[in-house]
């Protein structure tokens, strides 16, 4: 998840970059070393310092090889595995990558990062996984956090301990059918949740044509 996850910043940050959206010239050292701290040897990345852009775009070329590897292993059975001597990839090294992006662009500096596993039930997210991912949900902080949606009886709220999350004090959920099940038809709250959701989905149309 973590791997996925920066994967897809840096595909942003690259693509923001080469349409002039967005200025990347702060010190991107300290983000190779972190990506090459991480990644083992059987990957590796060539430094490319013609631009913001240009290093945005070979340090993502680099991590997609990194994380196509890392699904090769995954599906490897386990006899067949190379046990391979990396640092972990988990929600220390995710917070420190977010504060390492804050750092490339004064834009940034402030940054608080909302990471979106959207339909993240099952079967889209094994139950395994989901346990996982609830580690990451549990690490939320003031630089990022995660957001999830599901449906109500697809989710694991169990972390990769088997401790039940609780409400309010480990996240903070919003369930749609409740919402819509005790309000009147005309309460304007009710009209407030249905307009906003009913934008999330025009602005999706629009974006798609």
């Amino acid at each position: 998840f973590v791997l996925k996850i920066i994967r897809r910043v840096l595909s942003t940050l690259a693509a923001a970059c080469e349409r002039d959206e967005l200025d990347c010239s702060g010190d991107l050292n300290p983000l190779y070393r972190f990506i090459l701290s991480h990644m083992h040897d059987q990957c590796s990345i060539s430094r490319v310092d013609s631009s913001p852009a240009a290093a945005l775009l070979n340090l993502t070329s680099g991590v997609v090889r990194w994380e196509e590897l890392e699904i090769r292993r995954l599906f490897t059975h386990s006899s067949q595995t190379v046990q391979i001597d990396q640092q972990h990839l988990d929600e220390a090294a995710l917070l420190e990558f977010c504060q390492l992006i804050r750092a490339l662009s004064s834009t940034l500096a402030t940054t608080r990062f909302y990471f979106l596993f959207d339909d993240a039930g099952d079967p889209n997210i094994p139950r395994e996984a989901q346990q996982v991912l609830n580690d990451l949900v549990t690490s939320s902080n003031a630089v990022f956090c995660l957001k999830l949606s599901a449906e109500r009886f697809s989710y694991d709220l169990k972390d990769a301990t088997g401790r039940t999350l609780e409400e309010t004090h480990d996240f903070t959920s919003f369930d749609i059918a409740r919402e819509y099940a005790t309000e009147g038809g005309l309460d304007e709250s009710r009209t407030s949740v249905k307009e906003y959701f009913a934008q999330i989905v025009r602005k999706r149309l629009e974006y798609w044509n």
